[in-house]
């Protein structure tokens, strides 16, 4: 009876062994990653702001009893510089007051 009693541990074993040593299945894998071609780094300069041109001349508003004469002098040029600015004024010996005027900077 001794084999009766030995077959089933012997089978139990067998049945342990067998569930211990089994592989799981694979587990589902993704497909490989593409690479991506990244931009080559570049340096980037910011751009500067660029400076803001200064006139070429000066508005300059007519005070009463002003001269082309003296507005001339007084911003070191001459009345034919202003002139040259100002093709709107047709006659040197009248300008009016408040009437703007460019005068070239120095």
């Amino acid at each position: 009876m001794r084999t009766a009693v030995y077959l089933p541990a012997i089978f139990i074993v067998l049945v342990a062994v067998s569930a211990c040593s089994r592989t799981p299945p694979p587990a589902p894998t993704a497909p490989p990653a593409t690479p991506i071609a990244s931009p080559s780094p570049t340096a980037t300069v910011p751009p500067s702001p660029s400076p803001t041109p200064t006139p070429a001349y000066i508005v300059h508003v007519v005070q009463p009893g002003e001269t082309l004469i003296r507005i001339a002098r007084q911003y070191d040029t001459t009345v034919e510089a202003i002139l040259e600015l100002n093709p709107e004024i047709t006659d040197p010996n009248f300008i009016r007051e408040g009437q703007e005027i460019k005068v070239p900077r120095r």
